[in-house]
């Protein structure tokens, strides 16, 4: 085998549950953040069912691409994320699952609370810009899904006397 030391999981095709979630069941608790890469794009259907694999996993797992990462929250515990992980993202975007979320906080270091807000399922709340210090994500009830965006390389054209931003 070209992995000898990894333990090799052996799924029944008759199962109530994806192939991530039984292996994130499988992933000792004591790790408390979990990278998981590839599990987005393709098909449309395999990219929500990853994302919906998130609620089970709340702060612990984050589906990684080259300009995201996507995580839940839920009402249980804070999310705490330092700045060394945060240093490449430039934004953060939340969104309420499952109807309404309330009191939903971010609070950047020592900045305090950069956001209280009740959302609702048809809404999020506008991207919050990232500062460079260590957050916390926090919803009051509710669940919350989480992205954040890594510092896009704009530029700006002019085309007439409108401004045309670019990534």
């Amino acid at each position: 085998s070209k992995y000898p030391n990894v333990e090799k999981i052996k799924l029944s095709r008759a199962k109530d549950q994806t192939d991530l979630q039984a292996a994130l069941e499988k992933i000792d608790r004591s790790f408390t953040h979990i990278k998981l890469i590839a599990c987005l794009g393709g098909r449309l259907d395999h990219s929500l069912s990853n994302i919906y694999s998130l609620l089970g996993q709340p702060r612990r797992a984050f589906l990684e691409t080259a300009h995201e990462s996507i995580f839940a929250v839920d009402s249980a515990q804070p999310l705490e994320l330092s700045a060394e992980y945060l240093a490449s993202y430039g934004a953060l975007s939340l969104f309420p699952l499952y109807g309404e979320a309330q009191n939903i906080t971010v609070t950047q270091g020592s900045l305090g609370v950069d956001r209280i807000a009740r959302c609702h399922l048809s809404e999020g709340l506008d991207p919050i810009l990232l500062k460079g210090t260590n957050i916390q994500v926090a919803c009051g009830s509710g669940l919350v899904i989480g992205v954040l965006h890594k510092q896009p390389q704009f530029k700006t054209t002019l085309s007439g006397s409108s401004p045309i931003i670019t990534q």
